[in-house]
């Protein structure tokens, strides 16, 4: 299980990730458990259903890629072809920085470096061409479940003058790249970070049909909030709310 822990509008909230178990004590906490598998009765607890794609890093990496859409593996081998590489980045600050640019221009909201300090073990990969970074991902890994989840993604596909298809080309390769670094380090699967069947919006269906083309299978997972998170993230909002107006 991976725990770590933000702050919110002065509130602090304590996140428990891959939990085996819902604990009933923390029921009375401002806590929430993300990327649950199991389907556990929680009366303490809002429980929220959803879905997450799953890549069975245990075949041979012949096989993992013979399982994509021909179409990915087309623009996988045509990034290859245009040089672009693999690469770890160890620098958290460059990360944030090229993540918060994409979401801007996206109008996603802002990644946190407090936040992510914290999350441990976090492994950042990214795609470059000619020194020029393309594409990056941030994974977080459960080494007792052996699961490496992606939580963000970013690329420069929305920067002016930028190639859009060697970008979609680059990303389809460091996915591809990222399950080969996990399954060297002996990680059994690669989780896409969640899907977007619970959701109307068009396009997390986009994206939905995007990690569709790396084959794998969808499994259920749920999300536990506690009352005393649900209520002081609520009361947080109307407040802030509240704020903005008597400064309008």
């Amino acid at each position: 299980m991976i725990e770590y822990s933000t702050n919110k509008g002065g509130i602090k909230i304590q996140h428990k990730l891959y939990a085996k178990k819902i604990k009933v004590s923390d029921g009375f906490k401002i806590v929430n458990y993300n990327y649950v598998r199991g389907n556990f009765f929680a009366p303490l607890f809002i429980k929220k259903h959803r879905y997450t794609l799953l890549v069975d890093l245990t075949q041979n990496e012949e096989v993992i890629f013979q399982h994509f859409k021909p179409n990915t593996r087309n623009k996988i081998r045509r990034a290859v072809k245009n040089e672009v590489v693999f690469d770890i980045e160890t620098n958290l600050k460059e990360f944030i920085t090229f993540y918060n640019e994409f979401a801007l221009k996206k109008g996603q909201a802002f990644l946190s470096y407090e936040s992510f300090q914290q999350l441990k073990p976090l492994t950042l990969t990214k795609a470059m061409i000619h020194d020029q970074t393309l594409v990056m991902h941030a994974h977080i890994t459960d080494k007792k479940a052996n699961i490496a989840r992606m939580i963000n993604s970013a690329s420069v596909r929305l920067e002016k003058g930028t190639n859009t298809n060697l970008a979609g080309w680059a990303n389809r390769f460091l996915h591809y790249q990222d399950m080969l670094y996990f399954k060297r380090k002996g990680v059994i699967t690669y989780d896409f970070g969640g899907t977007a069947h619970h959701t109307k919006k068009k396009d997390n269906h986009e994206i939905d049909r995007f990690k569709m083309e790396f084959g794998g299978r969808i499994i259920d997972e749920y999300f536990y909030e506690s009352i005393p998170h649900y209520l002081a993230l609520n009361l947080n909002k109307v407040f802030s709310s509240v704020i903005r107006r008597k400064s309008i």
